[in-house]
């Protein structure tokens, strides 16, 4: 018979272990995995969100070239990275991902 300290130490011991493995954030079927230390550092965040762009565009058809498919890829990534944002629910990530769109439209 385990005491209720070994117990205790067991939940703590898997607790601590599954906060080290990757978070999913899902968004109309597209999955994307983090681990949340990725969230703590600036550097974390925009490796990320750059890894969460490439992972988009893929999901949404980025080497589709047909007439017209890029406009539709680029609103689809957006759509997704949106919504897997949102589930991810970090103003700083996602404050540098709106700081990125700015960019882009003052091009």
């Amino acid at each position: 018979m385990q005491s209720n300290t070994t117990l205790k130490a067991a939940a703590i011991s898997a607790l601590l272990a599954s906060a080290a493995f990757a978070t999913p954030a899902t968004a109309g079927g597209f999955g994307f995995e983090y681990r949340a230390h990725e969230l703590q550092t600036a550097q974390g965040r925009s490796e990320m969100l750059s890894r969460l762009d490439r992972e988009a565009d893929a999901f949404c058809g980025a080497h589709d070239y047909a007439p017209g498919a890029r406009r539709r890829v680029e609103s689809c990534a957006a759509r997704m990275v949106g919504t897997t944002l949102d589930a991810i629910n970090d103003r700083r990530l996602t404050a540098l991902w709106v700081g990125e769109l700015g960019e882009i439209a003052s091009r």
